[in-house]
């Protein structure tokens, strides 16, 4: 309700302001109130509702470098450090720092989203959208191939598996055997599988696998021809035995030993007893006397031919004997042997 004073003047509750209502109508106050004083510099007036006050942040008072935007510092509103562009730019780019000011990107972006599972890849010039699809979501352990041209999707996993492919090239995870010792064998027009027979996962020195049982392959000890040098002793004594020739070989398949020995005396020395030549390898106890092959030259025997023996009880040395007609077998003592003597033999035995 506007009232006058005395001098006939409207009045209204106190920071209203008088406002025209149009031609031929009588001026009015405004609903809502305004500040009576100026404010601290910088406010500008904003409605809170109501009435008409003065800001809580203040406002730049001067225009500020080209390219600059108002906003806020958390308590008023000021000028932006970086500068902004002034123009929309190039279709496709976006705002960009470059370490100063907010600027266009020099790549163009795509501004619509193609087809569903598409990522952003750079063509080196710009950011395009790629022809493949990619899945959403991966199942954990899982790892991602080309199901289809232009599909990319996840491989199933397996556990203690290994990747192979198809003969078409698929990828697959081949699932481990559930039992050690199988290996990865290839197969004709498929995909590698693994081995129903098992092997040992490490082999020592000299060793050869061979299958004891099957589908079970183990190993077992393997000698190639290899050098030894044999000696001969009388009675375990080799005291100024001295030699022309002394050659051995010998190899070893599992624990059977195949050996040569050549020994040829330039002085038959002075230790006495029953004669032996030495082994590569010693020879198993409780195992059967194994013949040999044996050519003896420049020694004195009674018998009616000569043999050698292994003695069975796990000795390093072959037993020189002499067997009579009856069978029965005598070892040849330093007597028998001259200092020329030449022993040759070839044979195997156990170990």
């Amino acid at each position: 309700m506007v009232t006058t004073n005395a001098s006939n003047e409207p009045t209204a509750a106190s920071g209203k302001v008088l406002q025209g209502q149009g031609v031929g109508t009588a001026s009015n106050f405004s609903t809502a109130t305004y500040p009576s004083t100026a404010g601290t510099s910088g406010k500008v007036l904003v409605s809170d509702g109501t009435n008409i006050v003065s800001s809580t942040p203040t406002f730049p008072n001067a225009s500020a470098t080209s390219g600059k935007l108002i906003q806020s510092d958390g308590t008023n509103w000021i000028a932006s450090t970086p500068t902004f562009p002034t123009t929309a730019g190039t279709s496709g780019k976006i705002l960009i720092s470059d370490g100063t000011n907010i600027i266009s990107s020099t790549p163009t972006y795509p501004n619509s989203a193609s087809g569903t599972g598409t990522i952003l890849r750079a063509d080196g010039t710009n950011w395009v959208a790629t022809t493949s699809t990619y899945p959403n979501t991966n199942a954990v352990s899982t790892l991602l191939y080309a199901s289809s041209s232009n599909v990319m999707a996840a491989l199933a996993t397996a556990n203690n598996g290994t990747l192979v492919t198809s003969n078409t090239g698929v990828p697959s995870i081949l699932a481990g055997p559930g039992t050690t010792g199988n290996i990865l064998q290839s197969n004709a027009a498929a995909a590698p599988s693994f081995s129903t027979a098992t092997y040992p996962a490490t082999t020592g020195a000299n060793t050869m696998m061979i299958s004891t049982s099957a589908n079970a392959v183990t190993t077992t000890t393997f000698i190639a021809a290899t050098s030894y040098t044999p000696a001969l002793a009388f009675g375990g004594g080799s005291t100024g035995i001295t030699y022309g020739t002394r050659l051995g070989r010998y190899t070893q398949i599992g624990n059977m030993v195949t050996f040569s020995a050549d020994i040829t005396l330039t002085n038959k020395g002075s230790s006495t007893g029953n004669a032996t030549i030495s082994l590569p390898v010693t020879a198993a106890a409780g195992v059967p006397t194994v013949e040999l092959f044996l050519f003896l030259g420049a020694i004195t025997t009674t018998g009616t031919y000569n043999s050698l023996d292994i003695t069975a009880s796990g000795t390093t040395g072959l037993v020189v004997q002499v067997v009579a007609s009856t069978g029965a077998a005598t070892a040849l003592t330093d007597a028998a042997f001259g200092n020329t003597t030449v022993l040759r033999v070839t044979g195997s035995y156990w170990v």
